[in-house]
């Protein structure tokens, strides 16, 4: 009788079959131990994502969405059914990433020692830009704040949550305060929510700098500033209040208002007035004015900037 995997990598995925593939390549070696399962969640791909999951990586677990999961949703699918099957630790992938085997079994192996969110540091690189690395989380008194993260640590460091990328939770999180938030906060910030409701219990969430992970997808286009980039503004505000934007109002009042009680409430209202300042101001200025006052400013920009001209 085969014994039960321990560890589950959990992989939201969504017609990018070939970045999926290559993902699941660099895990192999791991699946093959026995001790561990990759499970797929895909969310309605059309380009044939699930049929070539099963046809190159048979052993490879894949649960079935109907395009509505999104990020959040895709992930509480995934652990529930990690949970149902004994998993002793849930790993969050995404599948844009390139890692190695150490980097996920270090991560799991702190997880499991400080029963604690483990995260692994991400670096963002590109021939003609400087590395950036993935800063560290705070909550503060109205908002979460970033913190440079020493790259020199040999130990973990305590953060207060984390991005998803590449994050193991070992089933003590799990059993205490459940699953992510996939019905209110189906995509962006349920990463950070889980992970502010596992300090907010009492688990130290940490960040591994010493185990890296290479984010593929530099600047995409949902992450150019709203100012400057050459969007309209109609198109800003439907991309920005849809499902899977920062501004989804469901997604954004539930989660200001649970970390931050009163305080999220002005900043849910600070939010969408920011966004119409933005936008007024897209509207009345030219853009060569918009480019000699912020474009200096703007670190989405510059990076999309220098991107374009290197390619």
């Amino acid at each position: 009788m085969q014994t039960p995997a321990k560890y589950y990598i959990l992989i939201p995925v969504f017609n990018r079959r070939e970045i999926t593939l290559a993902c699941l390549r660099q895990l192999q070696p791991l699946v093959d131990t026995g001790q561990w399962q990759v499970c797929v969640i895909d969310d309605g791909s059309t380009d044939g994502t699930a049929d070539a999951i099963t046809l190159t990586f048979p052993e490879t677990t894949v649960l079935d969405g109907d395009g509505n999961l999104y990020w959040t949703g895709a992930m509480e699918m995934g652990m529930r059914h990690a949970i149902q099957q004994g998993a002793q630790c849930c790993i969050w992938m995404n599948d844009d990433l390139i890692t190695t085997i150490d980097t996920v079994v270090a991560v799991v192996e702190v997880a499991e020692m400080r029963q604690a969110v483990v995260a692994a540091e991400g670096v963002v690189q590109h021939d003609k830009l400087p590395p950036y690395y993935f800063p560290g989380f705070h909550r503060g008194k109205c908002r979460l704040e970033t913190r440079e993260l020493d790259l020199a640590s040999k130990e973990p460091i305590r953060v207060d949550c984390c991005r998803g990328n590449l994050v193991a939770i070992p089933r003590c999180v799990v059993d205490r305060i459940g699953y992510p938030d996939g019905e209110n906060i189906p995509h962006y910030g349920g990463d950070t929510d889980y992970t502010l409701r596992a300090t907010a219990a009492g688990f130290s969430c940490l960040t591994l700098v010493s185990s890296l992970f290479h984010e593929k997808e530099i600047v995409r286009d949902d992450n150019r500033s709203w100012l400057l980039d050459d969007r309209p503004p109609l198109e800003i505000w439907k991309s920005s209040v849809a499902k899977k934007g920062v501004f989804y109002p469901q997604a954004f009042w539930t989660y200001q208002l649970r970390h931050w009680g009163w305080r999220g409430v002005l900043n849910f209202c600070f939010g969408y007035a920011k966004i119409v300042v933005i936008l007024a101001l897209k509207l009345a200025l030219p853009k060569p004015v918009l480019l000699k006052l912020y474009a200096k400013r703007s670190h989405t920009y510059l990076a999309y900037l220098g991107i374009e001209k290197s390619s």
